[in-house]
């Protein structure tokens, strides 16, 4: 909906003020050669029949088969994923941050444009947060091998998930504690088929 005029007064000065910094912190590492607003939606990715798509912020080419994804936030920053001290909306977000780094491996390597390249990193940078000089962010390496399982597990789900929607099979989820360790609970148990 439309913002009323002091709103969009607020939110304007926001983004100049984001974006002004952003540029400070950025601006000798900007080239040109970043692809940015990449936009999934024809690409034609399919994930294990489920159809998936998206528009990710930036992708930076690394070498000639290489690509780093880098997601733009606003708000709180974080300085890893399993930051001390969380909060339970912390950890249910870097749980949701961390599932969209890998769908967005899933979506170049999986895409017509893309497929023959290889999403080693995925990057979140906190566009409000400043550390010691620099923007803060948190990278995710796909080369380890706990984060190729939890790939696989992320691919399994966008399938499921696909499915049950496409089904208009909404499972209830009441019984699921509000917690990062329910969303857990639940996601194994759409991955069992209990549910």
């Amino acid at each position: 909906g439309r913002l009323l005029p002091f709103e969009q007064e607020k939110y304007v000065a926001r983004g100049e003020k984001i974006l002004s910094t952003y540029y400070t912190y950025k601006k000798s590492t900007i080239t040109g050669e970043a692809i940015v607003e990449c936009n999934f939606a024809k690409q034609g990715v399919m994930i294990d029949g489920a159809h998936i798509t998206g528009k990710i912020d930036k992708m930076e080419l690394l070498s000639d088969n290489e690509y780093r994804v880098i997601d733009l936030k606003t708000g709180k920053g974080f300085s890893s994923f399993d930051e001390p001290k969380q909060s339970v909306y912390d950890a249910i977000k870097l749980h949701h941050y961390r599932l969209q780094l890998m769908m967005y491996k899933l979506l170049v390597e999986n895409s017509r444009d893309y497929e023959k390249y290889t999403v080693t990193e995925g990057v979140l940078e906190f566009v409000e947060e400043e550390e010691e000089g620099e923007i803060q962010t948190i990278t995710l390496s796909f080369d380890t091998k706990e984060v190729k399982e939890e790939l696989l597990k992320c691919k399994a789900l966008a399938s499921i998930v696909y499915q049950k929607i496409a089904a208009l099979d909404f499972p209830d989820t009441e019984k699921y504690p509000k917690t990062l360790e329910g969303i857990q609970e639940f996601e194994d148990d759409l991955l069992k088929g209990t549910i």
